[in-house]
């Protein structure tokens, strides 16, 4: 079963193949490819319920009443489908809502933890999809000339003030909500070594763990047009917008780590894109923070002021990517766990 839409020849290879593995693996029609966290009914209802809560527009398989029945044997059923839907709703809409007793109302209701994390995997990957999709139209349209740059907002201000990154994004530790599972690979995924505990929360469903990491990975560090430098900015412009302190603090130091630049991690954490120094940096930046919000913001201004920036077709379809993941990779940070800050010692 192919990715819905228009294929997403922009994306680059890796990216595309995985994103179409993880598809396969929640929506796919083959058994031997498919997880065993949910029925395909099932997480097609928890992607729809995630994208209506949202807004997000993703064209999502048919199911069978077959597949609806068999649903149901060992499946989520009655109060627990019920309160793990709900959930799915308010993690999708906004994730800084949703606490530890929303963990804690999932397991009193009879919700296994691999169906809390199969089902948080499921929507979160059906936001990612739909806002990547939305993304590589827009592009499409960019580039057919059919839209025009808008100038970006830009406010300089004195950076004087503002701390070093490596202050104004102290490490941090995440714990989870769900009880972690041990991860038997000793590398963790994301490469954020405080949160070791995040992939043993999601390593209950280990092939959608896998599945991820190579697509995160294949996004954030595999070869591409986009900076490494760059595609941080992005992540962190995206985890800003969202909340995701833990998310910030990890992407803001990683900024810095790459570029050695010492003022746009922190003008963008206290003033916004538009304190950035750059056309490049505003630019992309912008881009992170529209994919972010819901509902989602991103239009074809943004895309042809990446344009403008001197940004090509591959380089903006990296960030987009970037932006996306972020989308998935803060909404389960911020809805199975908390990050909390590392003591000094």
């Amino acid at each position: 079963m192919t990715l819905p839409g228009p294929p997403l020849d922009r994306l680059r290879d890796t990216t595309r193949e995985h994103t179409q593995e993880f598809w396969e693996a929640v929506f796919g029609q083959d058994p031997t490819r498919r997880t065993d966290a949910l029925s395909r009914a099932e997480a097609t209802e928890v992607a729809r319920v995630a994208l209506e809560a949202t807004g997000d527009e993703l064209v999502l398989p048919a199911t069978d009443g077959a597949e609806a029945d068999r649903a149901t044997d060992g499946g989520l059923t009655g109060p627990a489908r019920t309160a793990l839907l709900d959930h799915v709703r308010s993690m999708a809409l906004d994730p800084t809502a949703c606490g530890e007793r929303a963990i804690s109302a999932l397991t009193e209701a009879g919700v296994r933890p691999a169906q809390i994390v199969g089902a948080s995997q499921v929507a979160t990957f059906a936001i990612f999809l739909s806002r990547l999709l939305r993304s590589h139209a827009l592009l499409d349209e960019a580039l057919n000339g059919t839209t025009e740059s808008q100038p970006l907002p830009q406010a300089p201000v004195d950076g004087d003030e503002l701390g070093h990154p490596r202050t104004e994004f102290p490490l941090m530790d995440w714990s989870g909500w769900v009880l972690a599972r041990t991860v038997d690979s000793p590398g963790a995924p994301d490469d954020a070594k405080g949160a070791s505990d995040y992939y043993g929360v999601l390593n209950h469903v280990p092939d959608l763990l896998a599945l991820r990491t190579a697509l995160y990975d294949a996004i954030m560090t595999g070869p591409g047009e986009l900076d490494r430098a760059d595609r941080e900015l992005v992540a962190l412009a995206t985890s800003l917008e969202t909340g995701c302190s833990f998310c910030a603090s990890v992407h803001g130091r990683r900024l810095f780590a790459l570029s050695r630049e010492t003022g746009s991690g922190p003008l963008l954490k206290h003033h916004g894109p538009a304190a950035l120094p750059t056309d490049r940096e505003r630019a992309l930046a912008t881009l992170g923070a529209a994919v972010a919000r819901t509902p989602v913001a991103v239009d074809s201004g943004h895309v042809a002021a990446l344009l403008q920036a001197g940004l090509t077709p591959a380089e903006v379809m990296d960030a987009a990517a970037v932006a996306a993941m972020f989308t998935w990779a803060n909404r389960l940070m911020l809805t199975l766990g908390e990050g909390t800050a590392k003591p000094r010692r």
